[in-house]
């Protein structure tokens, strides 16, 4: 009788820690930075390119710091209930130059890292913009795929097929910069060309051993609403944009939460200090 009661008090006493603590309805929450990459080379001269020796000291410092590079699927598996680790971070990379594999990949392979890979399908192993014969850095193609996706380590996702175009390189108009839709453009008309845009990207996917179309990087990072709704009816559950100001709240429970989140863009000219103001900011704070 007396053990029975000492149980009964037991489940009662931890029933009302749980209800007072919140841990039984309460979803969890965490703040996510995502660095963003394009291109490398030895001396990250360019615009958008960041040289091999910062990119490692970057990575070194992610170590240092105790942050853990976690994948996107980790990451929709924390909305779903699971646990991610207490300092997580997403690299990422668009376009899909051949520097991702040559430069990026062996670095991430030495630090067992993950990366997720956005690919502009149209660019796909080329070295010139589309079918013309104006030179382009080089994207990697199949081969070059296959062995990344078969290390474990990287995944491919999209950065639409050919919604990032080069206005000087196109000889028709209008050019399409990004996945907006264009100012005369009908409702219907714009969702039947993204449509028929995300297939070609799936189906190049596909062809490279993509198991699964979860993630979008916008081109350019714009977004608006109609282009989020399109996107989620085909399959996108996160979708990325350049906003470094965005905070990543995300929460269990709360798919909406992988909306547009933001990402810190990295070039040459990115220091460690500011690359750790990110992280930090990001991290501040996170429930």
């Amino acid at each position: 009788m007396m053990r029975r009661r000492l149980l009964r008090w037991a489940a009662t006493l931890t029933a009302f820690v749980l209800l007072f603590s919140g841990c039984s309805t309460q979803p969890k929450s965490q703040k996510i930075p995502i660095l963003l990459y394009h291109h490398l080379d030895e001396t990250g001269d360019e615009a958008s390119t960041v040289s091999v020796a910062s990119f490692r000291r970057q990575m070194a410092l992610l170590k240092t710091e105790g942050y853990t590079p976690i994948t996107f699927d980790q990451l929709l598996a924390f909305v779903r209930g699971k646990n991610l680790p207490e300092k997580a971070v997403l690299i990422t990379f668009d376009d899909g130059y051949t520097s991702n594999y040559e430069l990026a990949f062996p670095i991430l392979q030495e630090y067992h890292y993950p990366a997720t890979i956005f690919v502009i399908g149209c660019s796909a192993g080329k070295t010139v913009y589309k079918d013309t014969d104006h030179a382009i850095l080089p994207h990697f193609g199949k081969e070059e795929a296959k062995e990344m996706l078969d290390s474990g380590l990287i995944a491919l996702q999209s950065h639409t097929y050919d919604m990032h175009q080069w206005e000087l390189f196109e000889e028709a108009a209008p050019v399409r910069k990004n996945i907006l839709p264009l100012a005369s453009e009908a409702e219907a008309d714009y969702t039947a060309l993204l449509t028929a845009d995300h297939q070609k990207e799936l189906a190049l996917l596909k062809d490279w051993g993509v198991k699964e179309f979860s993630v979008i990087a916008y081109p350019g990072g714009e977004t608006c609403p109609l282009t989020e709704e399109v996107m989620q009816d085909l399959g996108a559950k996160v979708t990325l944009t350049t906003d470094r100001e965005r905070i990543n709240t995300v929460t269990q429970k709360q798919p909406e939460t992988l909306i547009g989140m933001g990402r810190l863009s990295i070039n040459e000219a990115v220091s460690d200090q500011e690359l750790l103001d990110y992280l930090k900011q990001q991290e501040k704070d996170s429930l």
